[in-house]
């Protein structure tokens, strides 16, 4: 799941019924990718994300929602939730996936896992000089910024012992690691 450069494929066959053909083949025109970079990418979020969430105990409920429970906690809570979470779930869906507990598959956790797959945010990441910049981005508002702020901080603390350098804003969180 975190290898880089070419990676051996494998051909399967899969019999889809012509409603899910079809579906699939609207949904990649929709995205602008082939059908099968659409299945690949589908496949690449079960594997990384999807099948681990019946045993975690996920619950997946509208940003809407989501919000109306947020708005009732304040800043001190919502900073001891992240940091609550944060300490036990990163670590533990890495041991849980078989992984190393380092850096990068941290990293690997927080922009595919909790970003990309779990639409948490938007990462960006760069690099110069020693210096690891993760730029998060959402639409959820600033109690939503203190929540990632807490928890993807207790999360490097838990799982490499790294402390970071934090900006929160209203819907941006920007995270520095010196290397």
């Amino acid at each position: 799941m975190t290898s880089r450069g070419p990676r051996k494929t494998a051909t399967r066959t899969i019999r889809l019924d012509e409603e899910q053909e079809q579906a699939l083949i609207r949904e990649a025109e929709r995205r602008g990718f082939s059908v099968n970079a659409l299945i690949g990418n589908i496949f690449n979020r079960y594997l990384a994300s999807t099948r681990f969430q019946d045993s975690a105990g996920m619950v997946t409920f509208s940003s809407d929602t989501f919000n109306e429970f947020i708005s009732r906690l304040d800043n001190d809570e919502i900073q001891e939730v992240g940091e609550a979470s944060g300490r036990r779930h990163v670590k533990s869906s890495l041991m849980q996936r078989g992984m190393r507990v380092n850096y990068e598959n941290v990293v690997w956790s927080v922009t595919q896992v909790l970003g990309e797959y779990n639409g948490w945010f938007r990462c960006d990441r760069n690099t110069l000089e020693g210096l690891d910049s993760f730029h998060l981005t959402h639409k959820m508002g600033y109690k939503w910024s203190v929540f990632l702020e807490s928890y993807i901080s207790a999360s490097f603390d838990e799982a490499v012992n790294v402390k970071l350098n934090t900006v929160v804003m209203v819907n941006d969180v920007n995270l520095e690691v010196r290397r």
